[in-house]
């Protein structure tokens, strides 16, 4: 026999699979940088590829877009500090994405892992609209405007 499967309690499990897919891109992207291939080809190939399955009626929809993304940011473990709707501009504050105590732990530049965000580029402009993001002081401001 191989050995006995622990129970794990479901929020255990959910704890550990946000610390490994951020895990995932935070390694991801520092092999990209140490092999010297540009994040941003990764970030627009991935952008191309998840656009494929966000769903068209948030198109022209700064608000749906960006509770949209931040389901996504939350399932990778990022907490909602602040949002801010407006009629043609959706902002939202984050923190814990990248997680700093996991770049810590695995030896990486969490500042790689943000070339993660540049990926929303390519799914809002399918929808209509825009998207920039900045980081300052361990916090990730998300905006998504309508249009150019």
């Amino acid at each position: 026999m191989a050995g006995k499967i622990t129970d794990r309690s479901v929020e255990e499990l959910l704890d550990l699979a946000r610390a490994n897919a951020q895990a995932l891109i935070i390694a991801t992207t520092g092999y990209l940088a140490q092999a010297g291939i540009p994040l941003e080809g990764w970030s627009e190939y991935l952008g191309t590829v998840f656009a494929n399955s966000w769903d068209d009626s948030m198109a022209r929809d700064p608000q749906a877009f960006l509770e949209a993304a931040l389901t996504n940011y939350q399932a990778l473990g990022a907490e909602v500090i602040s949002t801010t709707f407006e009629d043609s501009r959706a902002e939202a504050v984050i923190s814990g994405f990248p997680n700093n105590d996991l770049c810590a732990e695995l030896d990486a530049n969490c500042s790689l892992a943000e070339a993660y965000n540049d990926l929303g580029v390519v799914v809002a402009e399918r929808l209509g609209l825009t998207w920039w993001w900045g980081s300052s002081d361990g916090r990730t401001t998300l905006v998504a405007t309508l249009g150019e």
